[in-house]
């Protein structure tokens, strides 16, 4: 594997995960005949206290919201609390389930599921519309019914806005400082907090374009998760450099060190798998104060462009 580097790296910039907007993870991998899909670890993130209220720990194509993602091809978001899952009744801010399935051009490789507080943040499902244009398919927006009522009206042609970039080249995007962009459309509203951040993701992508692009967004003081990365290649296991969405300094964005030992090991094993995993700790070390990371492949048909990684 090449070398890698990142722009933001210490660990000053881990945030506390009890303010983050993901506090539920779930990844489920193909199992080896590649018929069923199998539940391989769950973790409930800060302060959350969720549960798994089910013995399901397989599922097939179309069973669930996790075999509901298989089948479509394309992500999922669920704000129906009876469909979780989960025993939630003691944290009412678990708001609503992303979940992702992970593909290599038409063959799963595994489904990640992410559970959303109601804290300030976003989730989008863009879809090619009968315009030839991306317009959206669903989503949760918390704290944001401005940026909700904008994005209703709003097409991007290929190429254009973060899911039409993501939708013309087939790879993952991050963009920061959106507050801070005149471009950035969307956030001309009257909301109580600003997106700021988001990271876009091509889901199951072959033929040359995905079948539809997820935006995760940040808003506000609540970040996805205590770091979110994303790496990207530019052939399959071999990253070579790296963004990051984290708060801290810009000072601190700016800085460029090599890459730890344990996200070494982190890629080395998304990309020996081929699918995502969930690890409550790579090389023996994480980052101080975190508990888990989880790390998912992104795929444009068959060849790993890039590897999100969420830190918990």
């Amino acid at each position: 594997m090449a070398s890698m580097t990142s722009i933001q790296q210490s660990d000053s910039v881990f945030t506390s995960s009890d303010n983050t907007l993901i506090r539920y993870v779930e990844v489920w991998t193909s199992g080896d005949d590649g018929s069923r899909l199998v539940l391989e670890s769950a973790r409930t993130v800060g302060r959350n206290s969720a549960q798994r209220d089910s013995d399901v720990t397989s599922v097939a194509i179309g069973e669930g919201l996790v075999g509901e993602a298989w089948q479509n091809k394309t992500s999922v978001i669920c704000h129906d609390k009876s469909r979780f899952g989960l025993q939630i009744s003691e944290d009412p801010e678990l708001a609503c389930m992303v979940v992702i399935p992970v593909f290599r051009q038409q063959e799963i490789r595994g489904v990640v599921v992410l559970g959303l507080s109601d804290g300030f943040g976003a989730a989008e499902i863009w879809s090619r519309d009968d315009r030839d244009e991306l317009s959206v398919t669903s989503g949760h927006y918390s704290g944001l019914p401005s940026f909700e009522f904008i994005t209703g009206y709003t097409r991007f042609p290929k190429g254009a806005g973060l899911p039409g970039n993501v939708w013309k080249t087939g790879q993952p995007i991050i963009a920061q400082k959106l507050d801070q962009s005149s471009a950035f459309i969307r956030s001309f509203g009257n909301d109580p907090a600003v997106v700021t951040s988001a990271i876009g993701v091509p889901v199951c992508s072959s033929r040359g374009f995905p079948a539809s692009v997820l935006l995760l967004l940040e808003a506000g003081d609540c970040p996805l998760a205590g770091r979110t990365e994303l790496w990207t290649c530019c052939e399959t296991e071999s990253f070579d450099r790296g963004s990051a969405i984290t708060q801290v300094s810009t000072a601190a964005e700016e800085q460029s060190e090599l890459v730890s030992p344990w996200q070494h090991e982190l890629m080395v094993q998304v990309a020996e798998s081929g699918g995502p995993i969930l690890a409550e700790s790579a090389n023996g070390c994480l980052p101080t104060g975190a508990s888990c990371v989880m790390a998912m492949p992104v795929f444009h048909n068959s060849a790993i462009v890039g590897v999100l990684a969420l830190t918990f």
